[in-house]
């Protein structure tokens, strides 16, 4: 703790995928880290959002793309008898990763002082935008969002009061 607790008094980012309420229980949360470094960047990767029935569950890569639907629409096609297939790489990781990129560049231009939240399952959602083309398919994805997550439809991370991406 001690170690962390100086690495942190000289950080301008911190980068963190603990499951909701790992860095409380370790005491570095939200007040701690603004009372070590007040202009701190704080960007927590989660699997499905920080609140909600599936928060506390662990984020995979191959279980999001499952969860969020993206396995629907690769592999074969049904009508021959194909079966839901998993994206040759973990695109789930790297696009979550790039919202979050997107996330600490805009708190940074913010001057910090921001937490930045990105889930693996709301990168996903956000990236089949042109799967869903009818309202009932809208209507479904936003609906395992709001299962999985408890939330409204707030899919990337919000900083300074602006959401990043929507649904």
């Amino acid at each position: 703790r001690a170690v962390l607790r100086r690495l942190l008094s000289g950080a301008d980012v911190l980068v963190e995928n603990f499951r909701p309420g790992g860095l409380d229980r370790l005491g570095f949360g939200d007040a701690a880290l603004r009372e070590i470094r007040p202009a701190l960047v704080h960007l927590a990767i989660s699997g499905y959002g920080r609140t909600g029935p599936a928060a506390n569950r662990p984020g995979y890569d191959f279980v999001i793309q499952a969860a969020g639907g993206l396995m629907s629409i690769t592999g074969d096609a049904d009508d021959g008898g194909g079966h839901p297939t998993k994206v040759g790489v973990a695109i789930t990781d790297v696009v979550t990763g790039l919202f979050a990129t997107i996330g600490i560049l805009a708190a940074v231009i913010e001057r910090g002082g921001q937490r930045v939240d990105v889930s693996l399952l709301g990168s996903t959602l956000a990236i089949l935008v042109n799967v869903f083309t009818d309202k009932r398919e809208r209507a479904a994805a936003i609906g395992i969002w709001s299962a999985m997550t408890g939330a409204a439809v707030a899919l990337g991370p919000v900083v300074g009061g602006y959401l990043l991406e929507h649904f």
